[in-house]
């Protein structure tokens, strides 16, 4: 329109310049000078009735350009109204039983809770700086609505390896030099978020995380110093956002309230935190870091019928428990153990496999994944980072885990079948707060462990056979099937004798309720593991020093989980009898005689 306006005004004045060309006579030299005035007085007037017409067409362009930035305005989706309204006020009794904290039974190795347990510090040297601290409170919610945070105090930068260097040169991923995670778990549930059903939560990057699923919700920056997050909790069945979780940062929603898993419905949720290269600030209340939209109570300042606050896992005594699994290779020492801890979530499992698992769930890339393994008990890390490849972290644990108030099982196949190793193992729980327990995990084992043993044989069979089913369904089920030409009027007739097209989820349950245990497999007390415990070569050149730990050794009890003192020996006495027999002797050497 602007244009238009512009046209106009030059049209105008080029049409009245000829016209006066045209219409003007030949003057007369008495009437030029009189004639010439004229004719300029008549241009005048007709430019500016063009200035005036432009100015116009101006005004119906800017008009036209408002309207257009209205329009276009009243088209964008508009802000969708906070639902959640402000806490009413709640006159039943308030927690006033405990401090909400973090509880220190409940932090990785490498995470540090101090002041009180609400700043969260970490290791980070000698490859702690890889490795996710998960930390969690020592109160659960279990009713209502509430809002726990996380101030961001100081990120660190720890130099990088050749790893982080290497990424992004057709080297590994570059892994994210900081990470945070928010959320909630039950009591027994992993400390990290995401890792199974039992947790749900946030990552810093916007992604809400469950039952190992990763799903972008929003997009965040990247957190500085003093970025606070927050995280609420609504279990009231009233609210419109019941049994959902939402993130806020610096007191601003960044994303709709997520939906709690069906399977968390009523259960206690504890607060927990999951960070790398960070140190936070935890705030339970009662007073918040950055104001909401609405006004939400936070854990300190909630009802005591609300919330529940954790066992206390204090062992009688005061003295934590150490304890030393001894088991034959390839006989269960490592599904017993998976059995003890789901029992028994208070102990922290010491061993190159836990290392490992905790590197996968810290999203360390590893080149030739984690399935791959030398054996189960030194299973090899190969991750091409430094500190982790060389044990320096394994070093930094061992010299670390005496100084912490918890119970640990020491897993080592090997070494706690040899007495020099047990010795030495045994050397680092030499204070008072530690009770030093060799559990002996031989013989015929009891019924339940049987169960287990076919239970897991059950799924393993299921698994190789949906997986069998997937392969196929690459291979045939996305090949799209050619329709067969019929008659005009017994198209009908076809599709009514077409079977219905089976999907992949209904192969894969047809297929897995085809599974079933043989005879063979009912009879059998140990699963075959597809990796050895420990290597031929390594088995063949220890097996003759191994031996069944004693009192007098150092520990302060021997426990038997499955025979007795003498069963156990007999079992054992025979095993080593069998190995003599048939396995190789690695470190055979000519005597002097023969020489």
């Amino acid at each position: 329109q602007v244009v238009r306006g512009e046209v106009r005004a030059a049209s105008s004045l080029s049409t009245a310049m000829a016209s006066k060309d045209e219409e003007m006579p030949a003057a007369t030299p008495d009437e030029s000078k009189e004639d010439k005035e004229s004719a300029r007085s008549e241009g005048d007037e007709k430019a500016d009735s063009a200035k005036v017409e432009e100015k116009n067409g101006d005004a119906d362009a800017a008009e036209s350009t408002k309207a257009a930035e209205e329009e276009s305005r009243s088209k964008e989706p508009a802000t969708p109204k906070e639902q959640e309204e402000d806490a009413p006020e709640d006159s039943r009794a308030k927690l006033t039983s405990c401090t909400v904290a973090v509880n220190p039974l409940d932090v990785t190795i490498n995470a540090m809770p101090t002041c009180g347990n609400k700043i969260l510090m970490s290791l980070g040297d000698g490859g702690f700086q890889h490795l996710l601290a998960c930390a969690r409170a020592n109160v659960g919610i279990k009713a209502g609505r509430y809002l726990f945070e996380v101030r961001v105090v100081e990120l660190r930068s720890p130099a990088m390896s050749e790893h982080d260097k290497s990424a992004g040169k057709g080297g590994p991923p570059m892994p994210p030099r900081h990470l945070l995670k928010l959320g909630f778990t039950t009591s027994e549930a992993s400390l990290f978020l995401g890792d199974g059903a039992d947790g749900v939560g946030f990552d810093g990057e916007g992604s809400f995380l469950t039952d190992k699923k990763r799903d972008k919700v929003t997009k965040l920056p990247r957190p500085t110093s003093a970025t606070v997050f927050g995280v609420v909790l609504n279990l009231d069945p009233k609210s419109p956002n019941a049994n959902t979780i939402s993130l806020f940062r610096d007191g601003a929603r960044v994303c709709p309230p997520q939906p709690l898993p069906e399977n968390l419905k009523g259960k206690v949720l504890y607060p927990t935190v999951n960070y790398k290269n960070m140190t936070l600030h935890l705030n339970f209340g009662p007073t918040v870091f950055a104001a909401l939209p609405f006004k939400c109570l936070m854990p300190q300042d909630a009802a005591a019928a609300d919330v529940e606050v954790a066992k206390d896992r204090t062992p009688t005594g005061g003295k934590h428990e150490v304890l030393f699994p001894v088991g034959l290779p390839d006989e269960g020492t490592f599904d017993w153990l998976d059995g003890y801890l789901q029992e028994h979530p208070q102990y922290s499992e010491l061993s190159d496999r836990a290392l490992l698992k905790w590197a996968q769930q810290s999203g360390i890339y590893r080149p030739k994944g984690y399935l791959w393994r030398h054996c189960n008990d030194r299973p090899g890390f190969e991750f091409g980072i430094r500190e982790l490849d060389d044990l320096s972290i394994k070093r930094l644990i061992h010299s670390v885990v005496p100084l912490l108030r918890k119970s640990f099982v020491v897993m080592e196949v090997r070494n706690n079948l040899l007495a020099a190793e047990r010795a030495k193992a045994l050397r680092a729980f030499d204070g008072p707060d530690f009770k030093k327990v060799a559990v002996v995990v031989m013989g015929e084992p009891p019924a339940n462990y049987k169960e287990a043993v076919q239970s897991k044989l059950l799924e393993d069979k299921k698994e190789k056979a949906a997986s069998e089913v997937r392969r196929k369904w690459v291979l045939e089920g996305k090949k799209p099937k050619e329709k067969l030409e019929v008659a005009d009027g017994a198209e009908d007739a076809a599709e009514e004798a077409k079977e219905p097209e089976e999907t992949l989820e209904e192969a894969i349950k047809k297929a897995e309720a085809e599974v079933t245990l043989t005879e063979e497999e009912l009879q059998t007390a140990f699963r075959k593991p597809e990796t050895h415990d420990l290597t031929q070569k390594e088995l063949g050149q220890t097996y003759t020093s191994f031996t069944i730990p004693t009192q007098e050794e150092g520990f302060d009890e021997v426990r038997f989980a499955w025979a007795d003192a003498g069963r156990s020996a007999a079992y054992f006495k025979e095993w080593l009898a069998e190995k003599k027999l048939t396995q190789r002797v690695e470190d055979l050497q000519p005597g002097s005689w023969f020489k």
